[in-house]
């Protein structure tokens, strides 16, 4: 999934930096030099599940998006994650849900930073 995934999101022109961990990705994060636009992260990881990177990212970076896949209905996913900055696609996906959800997140996590900003 996580190869599949980043050739698609590389075939729409993204950057991606892949981590095959919660632990991995979230050390990325913590080296970045700047801000990355949107994590996507599975729900179920090996070592931790993605609610938890989710928290973690977003304590490193308030005002970004996370975008959730997963198996599992919505409703399952989203009751761990209440932030407003919070996606979720269903998988099985195709290329075209992909980037709905892409262009959703990053215009969410956008507005919440103008939000953020002028209070």
């Amino acid at each position: 999934m996580l190869k599949m995934t980043g050739r698609m999101l590389s075939n729409m022109g993204c950057t991606v930096v892949p981590a095959d961990s919660a632990e991995k990705a979230l050390t990325l994060c913590q080296e970045a030099t700047e801000s990355f636009d949107l994590p996507l992260t599975d729900v179920i990881l090996p070592t931790a599940t993605g609610a938890e990177l989710g928290r973690s990212v977003k304590m490193l970076f308030p005002d970004i998006a996370v975008l959730f896949v997963s198996g599992y209905t919505a409703d399952v996913v989203l009751s761990e994650m209440d932030d407003p900055g919070v996606r979720f696609l269903q998988k099985p996906f195709i290329l075209d849900e992909l980037r709905t959800e892409i262009v959703q997140a990053v215009q969410e996590s956008s507005a919440i930073k103008r939000l953020n900003t002028s209070l």
